[in-house]
């Protein structure tokens, strides 16, 4: 128990949890990837010296129903016991988990055929170097990702799944505030851009003086709607789940979003964000979508929401945001035609486009091409690096 590394630069101990967390499910204990985050977030505060400590933080964690204590701990004992290769238990399985010396593990001498039909079947997909031991365990852990310079410019098309988990952990942390912008509007103000003419002549009235005492009017600032369109289609299918946990941030943290899928058809899914729960919201939209990873109609999408959203959901001040890489196999006339209409509707749009990770990136596409003159600003979004840089913009008053 000498080491003190992150979970970031331990991936074996990270991947080790995650396997453990993956059989369980398989056993058919319900587990979301929320508790998993609890899990990891409470190794990070209390710190793990042994395997009791080990033990209780995850039986806390990813057990809510007691009835699910005699599986969790046949797992544990079988997947941390010291010393002990998981490919070992191809050909012979242990007689005793656990020892004698670990008060609360209990001891067991035949492993219940779920865990075995969960384990046997990713005992070939594992190295030996990826087996859990005592060894494995480190103290004093610390969620550092964002301070980590090279796993912030990871792309997420190239993460694996500790990198994936470590970054959407990484993502519920951003700060996200809800932005104000001015308005047309003009509000009175004791001192201001313009002159209020009707309110200094009724203080002059009203003070009965010859003089006029010049009151001011100025610009009200309101909570601008932010409106997301993102992208799912097949070209985009290494993105669209993290851009969704990026989406659930913001619904969380910051007032007025609606947001909207489209591939071959445009989707709300506002109401499905606002779930606390990750996990639930993911499920109920993954059931109300129905174009995950099919072609793209940019244009007919846009036009869907010009024609029965727009004036639900924004104000003369809203911010569009675009989700997309600009790929589209529908009419480009037609694209053009709506994002021309888009454009007046709101006060400014913001493409986010992953392609722009490469240098030489040019809106040679149709569909993007017919998109980038009514764009206001376009922005590369790949990984944690530009999701945190574009998220700070966002917070900024304008």
């Amino acid at each position: 128990m000498n080491t003190a590394n992150s979970l970031n630069n331990n991936s074996k101990f990270l991947d080790n949890i995650l396997f453990f967390s993956r059989i369980l499910r398989l056993t058919g204990i319900p587990i979301s990837t929320s508790q998993v985050i609890n899990a990891l977030n409470a190794i990070n505060v209390i710190g793990v010296r042994n395997r009791i400590d080990l033990y209780y933080t995850l039986k806390i964690c990813l057990i809510n129903d007691n009835s699910n204590f005699y599986i969790f701990d046949q797992t544990f004992n079988l997947l941390f016991k010291q010393n002990r290769k998981i490919n070992k238990l191809e050909n012979q399985l242990p007689e005793k988990f656990g020892s004698s010396n670990n008060e609360g593990i209990k001891e067991e001498k035949n492993i219940s055929n779920r865990i075995l039909e969960s384990i046997f079947p990713n005992i070939n997909n594992k190295n030996n170097d990826n087996i859990f031991s005592e060894n494995d365990i480190s103290t004093n852990l610390k969620l550092s990702y964002s301070s980590n310079e090279k796993f912030n410019q990871l792309d997420f098309e190239s993460m694996s799944n500790s990198e994936i988990l470590s970054a959407k952990i990484a993502i519920s942390k951003f700060t996200i505030q809800s932005k104000k912008i001015k308005s047309r509007r003009l509000v009175s103000k004791s001192s201001g851009k313009y002159i209020d003419p009707r309110n200094s002549f009724i203080a002059s009235i009203k003070n009965g003086s010859s003089s006029i005492l010049l009151k001011y009017k100025t610009n009200k600032t309101e909570l601008s709607p932010l409106i997301i369109l993102c992208d799912i289609s097949g070209s985009m299918s290494s993105y669209s789940r993290m851009f969704l946990h990026f989406i659930h941030a913001l619904t969380d943290k910051r007032k007025k979003v609606s947001t909207f899928l489209f591939g071959t058809r445009l989707t709300n899914i506002s109401k499905y964000l606002k779930y606390y729960d990750i996990d639930v919201a993911l499920d109920n939209v993954s059931k109300k979508v129905i174009d995950w990873s099919g072609g793209t109609r940019i244009g007919e999408c846009i036009r869907d929401y010009n024609k029965n959203w727009s004036k639900r959901v924004e104000s003369g001040n809203s911010i569009i945001l675009i989700i997309s890489d600009g790929l589209d196999r529908g009419s480009s006339i037609k694209l053009e035609k709506e994002m021309q209409r888009l454009k007046k509707t709101c006060y400014k749009i913001i493409w986010l486009n992953p392609l722009l990770r490469y240098e030489k990136y040019e809106a040679l596409a149709s569909g993007a091409a017919a998109m980038l003159p009514y764009v206001d600003e376009m922005r590369k979004i790949h990984n944690l690096s530009s999701m945190e840089e574009f998220t700070k913009s966002l917070n900024e008053r304008i």
